[in-house]
């Protein structure tokens, strides 16, 4: 399975995909304080909801426009799931063109 995160400036909105199919979705807001384990607390509650637990995954994906909750979902991930997250950011070759001064931004 696969849980996606998705940080914004405000909300973090959280996916859980099997195969293709959604799961379960949450949204949460987004603080940059937290550390890996005060979300993973988070998490864990969410995915009970659906009957799930960090052992059902095998990936997970985060795009965030805010690095300090960028790092401590990285971080989380290690601690939780014992592998590495795929970061999507501008070191992403995603197949499209990003047409701004910078990237970073979008």
């Amino acid at each position: 399975m696969l849980l996606a995160i998705d940080v914004g400036n405000t909300q973090t909105v959280i996916g859980t995909y099997k195969d293709q199919e959604l799961v379960g979705h949450w949204r949460i807001s987004t603080d940059a304080k937290k550390t890996g384990d005060e979300l993973a607390l988070y998490y864990q509650g969410f995915l009970s909801l659906e009957g799930l637990t960090f052992s059902d995954f095998d990936a997970v994906i985060i795009s965030s426009v805010v690095p300090p909750a960028t790092s401590a979902l990285e971080q989380m991930t290690r601690d939780y799931w014992d592998f590495e997250p795929l970061i999507v950011g501008v070191n992403v070759e995603a197949g499209i063109k990003v047409l701004i001064d910078n990237p970073k931004e979008v």
